[in-house]
């Protein structure tokens, strides 16, 4: 990932895909800064942590036409910011220069 700073972040609704360290460290950095929510989405299971209430873990399923999180348990939200927090780093060479990771 490439994340640098949570102050970007401040009154946002987040989702974080990744279910590991990434999405966890990336997520209370940017509520304890001001984010307004936190979903940590998972592959396969969630992890075995007892997060603060305030903290949502759900499997995700895919992103609909008008932009929300499906989930597995059939739950759909709309989120300001969507983080690819799964420890790669992605690159997107047919995107503009413009939208792409920096």
């Amino acid at each position: 990932h490439d994340f640098r700073n949570s102050s970007e972040f401040v009154n946002q609704n987040l989702l974080a895909i990744g279910g590991s360290y990434s999405a966890e460290d990336i997520s209370l950095q940017c509520l304890k800064f001001g984010a307004k929510s936190a979903t940590i989405s998972y592959k396969t299971k969630p992890t075995k942590y007892k997060y603060p209430e305030y903290v949502a873990q759900r499997s995700i399923d895919h992103i609909d036409e008008k932009g929300r999180a499906v989930f597995k348990d059939g739950h759909k939200e709309l989120f300001d910011t969507i983080m690819f927090c799964t420890g790669y780093l992605v690159k997107f060479p047919f995107l503009p220069s413009d939208l792409t990771l920096r």
